[in-house]
Order: C-alpha cells, then structure tokens, then sequence
C-alpha cells in the first residue's frame, strides 16, 4: 500500500490496483475549485500509479536477468568442476605412466647386466668348445694349429669348423642359447626406442 499526500489536505492510497481517494470532509463536489483539483489528484495518482507499475516491472526483468546470471554461473562452475576433475585424472595417468616406465627401466637394466653376463659366459663356452674341438681333432689324427687372437675372423671360421665336429645335441643347445639372445637384444632396441620417443 501506498500513500501519497499529493495536493494539501487529499490523500490518495495505491493498493495494488485499486485507486482509493481520501477526500477531507466535510467537501462541497459542486465547487468547481474542488472539481479541478480533484482532477490534478487523480491524474497526478494515475501517473504516480504507472510509474509505480514501469518500476515494478524493471524490477521484475532486473530479478529475471539475476536469475539467468546466477545459473549461467552456475554452470560454468560444474563445467569448471568436471575440467578440472577430468585434470587431475590425467595428471594421475601421468603418474602412473612415469611409475611404469621408472619399472621397465629398471627391468630393462636388469636385463641388460644378465645379458652382459650371458655374453661374458657364451664366449668363454665357445672358447672351451674351440680348445676341446683341437683336443678332439688331436685325437682323431688331425692337428689343427690354433689361430692367433688377434686374427679374429680366422678364429671365428676356425671354432666354427671345430663346432661342427662336436654332437649335433650340443650344437643345438647352443643355437636355442643364441637364438634367446636375439631375442633380448631386439628387446633392447625396442625399449631404447620408447626412450627416445619419451
């Protein structure tokens, strides 16, 4: 409800829509000073009235648009909620992915020092074999003299010829030893591979 004391003497009480007019009393409505002025009141009012009602109404739209704000906020902070949850599972993939590769690394020095060591003992294997093939050939009649260590390559021909006078269980044994070899020197390479492109 509203009151407005709009001329001297006259109240006029805005409540809701209806428009109540508070005329002293007792009035003569027959005088034409009293007709006029209570003319300028109810245009006064009605202006007053539709003032009121614009101001209403900016206030309506002004809430309305908060409102919009606020969900529109509202939203950004869930989407803002779910990037950064979606962050920091990355960061903990990342996390496990540099886990996994510190395990393999280390696995793979492992392996590198066992094959070093596998290595070291196939070499001294196939200088045994290359010492026993002389033997046997000393044996069997036929002297080979054994080549010098700095000729490698007539070395390397010479064992293999002595190799092949020893049992063909022996000699297999030896192929599946080199072929497991292989194996892990490829698997080397691949895991350098990964390295470099880390």
């Amino acid at each position: 409800m509203y009151r407005l004391n709009v001329l001297p003497n006259y109240e006029v009480i805005i409540s809701g829509t209806e428009l109540d007019i508070a005329i002293p009393s007792p009035t003569n409505y027959n005088m034409p000073e009293n007709k006029s002025k209570l003319r300028d009141m109810v245009r006064n009012a009605k202006e007053q009235k539709l003032k009121l009602a614009k101001d209403r109404m900016a206030m309506i739209k002004l809430s309305e648009t908060l409102k919009n704000q606020e969900k529109s906020l509202n939203s950004e902070e869930e989407i803002l909620k779910k990037e950064k949850l979606a962050v920091q599972q990355q960061r903990m993939e990342l996390n496990e992915l540099r886990a996994k590769l510190s395990h393999d690394q280390a696995k793979l020095n492992q392996l590198r020092e066992k094959l070093g060591a596998e290595n070291e003992q196939v070499s001294q294997a196939l200088e045994e074999l290359r010492i026993k093939a002389v033997e046997l050939n000393k044996q069997r009649g036929v002297v080979k003299k054994a080549s010098p260590l700095g000729d490698r390559k007539a070395q390397k021909k010479s064992t293999w010829s002595e190799i092949q006078n020893l049992s063909e269980e022996f000699v297999d044994e030896l192929r599946q030893e080199n072929k497991e070899r292989s194996i892990k020197v490829r698997m080397e390479k691949r895991q350098n591979s990964l390295e470099i492109w880390l």
